[in-house]
């Protein structure tokens, strides 16, 4: 592996997207570190896609005439084989928050002096410290964070980075699904959400694209608005991690750090297989452990069902979803349990807790989400698809369905369960 002399070099972490204006003076490394994949809490699905991602990559850059090369090791363990310093150009590298990646820019920056670039507003769309309160102190509310990031995001000017064209997805979002995205997002079975979050959080697409192409879409009406919170909240969880490093490792609400869980290892595990008795919550884990993704959705109803009902660690649940997830990400993925399990700066409050069988009525009321990944319960008609267990014997055998023999019954009463967890966060 020969040294690289009198030529910048472009490292690649979450930005794996061609970046044009690097693209004729600069080589492209990516360095393929497990150790930084096992403090992320990485699975085989995340890396998997990464991978094939990363060598789609190669191939768009190598023949636009760019050279990748992608280095088995860490940054800090390998760019000293890599390049000469008295020659060297300059080092791009995109900012990123995570303690081991923040070491990285740091040891960059004190190995070659005056030569690292670290480009920022382009992994979130406002950094830390750019959206703060009249006091200097950042906001733990989303509502005015949101007000105040609007304001600052707006009034940027942010360099285009091109890289929509990568996604078929993109153009199927943005050519119809925004138009009812207001009203399909929150229904499993519409698919009415983007699907960006995969691409968005190893860097294929930017958040800059899809805010630039939002903006300029002629209509503008609640659609847009909405969706565009969803940028806000994903540069609100950063900067709350930012501000409080801690979240990652216990709740940010005080109080809750004191929760005495049950942890009840059997109800766990079955909620690991999708095998809890209730349809949707079981879904929403098939698809998962299917799919590496989980509908945003069910990403809340599993979450309040294992915290709220199972009355088990958030902490297990997210390091569950991290390990499946191809989607996933250590800090929206820990906001999003906080805010489901009431721990968080912003989380729903204690006492919300999500009936699941409410919850499946209003969001897949015909079944048509439960049956795609149950197929169990694909004869059960729409008046049990959300309560089996409610069937007779003869109306199970009728349906092909015997309920604690083919499909459990379920392992809670969610009215017992709902009180239990309403004195377990009364501390």
């Amino acid at each position: 592996m020969s040294k690289i002399i009198a030529k910048n070099i472009y490292i690649l972490r979450k930005d794996l997207r061609i970046h044009e204006r690097y693209l004729e003076n600069s080589k492209f490394f990516y360095f393929w570190n497990e150790d930084n994949f096992e403090k992320e809490k990485r699975g085989k699905r995340y890396k998997d896609f990464i991978k094939k991602e990363l060598l789609k990559l190669k191939k768009n850059i190598e023949e636009k005439g760019g050279e990748v090369e992608i280095v088995t090791g860490g940054i800090i363990q390998s760019i000293e084989t890599l390049v000469s310093p008295s020659s060297l150009g300059n080092i791009i590298i995109q900012k990123q928050y995570l303690p081991w990646e923040v070491e990285e820019e740091d040891f960059l920056q004190k190995k070659f002096p005056q030569k690292v670039l670290i480009e920022e507003n382009h992994f979130l769309l406002a950094s830390p410290g750019e959206i703060l309160k009249e006091d200097g102190k950042p906001y733990v509310v989303f509502t005015p964070f949101y007000k105040k990031w609007q304001k600052v995001v707006f009034n940027k000017k942010f360099f285009d980075t091109n890289d929509k064209n990568q996604l078929e997805e993109y153009k199927k979002f943005f050519d119809k699904k925004i138009k009812s995205y207001g009203k399909d997002r929150d229904y499993p079975w519409k698919e009415g959400t983007s699907y960006f979050s995969r691409y968005l959080n190893c860097g294929v697409i930017s958040p800059v694209s899809i805010l630039n192409k939002t903006l300029s879409l002629d209509s503008q009406d609640l659609n847009e608005e909405l969706f565009i919170r969803q940028l806000a909240w994903r540069d609100f969880y950063y900067h709350l991690y930012f501000y409080f490093p801690n979240v990652l490792k216990d709740s940010f609400k005080e109080k809750y750090k004191e929760i005495y869980w049950e942890n009840n290892q059997e109800f766990f595990e079955k909620w690991k297989k999708g095998k809890t008795g209730y349809p949707i919550v079981d879904a929403g884990i098939r698809q998962l452990l299917e799919e590496g993704f989980m509908h945003n959705r069910l990403r809340m109803i599993t979450a309040s069902f294992l915290t709220k009902d199972l009355l088990v660690d958030w902490k297990k649940g997210e390091e569950f979803f991290m390990e499946h997830l191809e989607d996933g990400d250590l800090v929206l993925n820990n906001g999003g349990w906080q805010w489901s399990a009431s721990t968080g700066s912003d989380a729903q409050p204690y006492f919300r807790i999500f009936n699941p069988v409410s919850q499946s009525e209003k969001f897949d009321s015909d079944g048509i989400y439960i049956k795609k990944y149950i197929p169990e319960l694909k004869n059960v008609p729409k008046k049990y698809i959300n309560e089996p267990w409610k069937m007779s014997l003869d109306e199970q055998k009728i349906f092909g369905v015997i309920i604690g023999k083919d499909y459990p019954f379920p392992i809670v009463n969610h009215k017992e369960q709902r009180l239990k967890a309403l004195e377990l966060y009364k501390i």
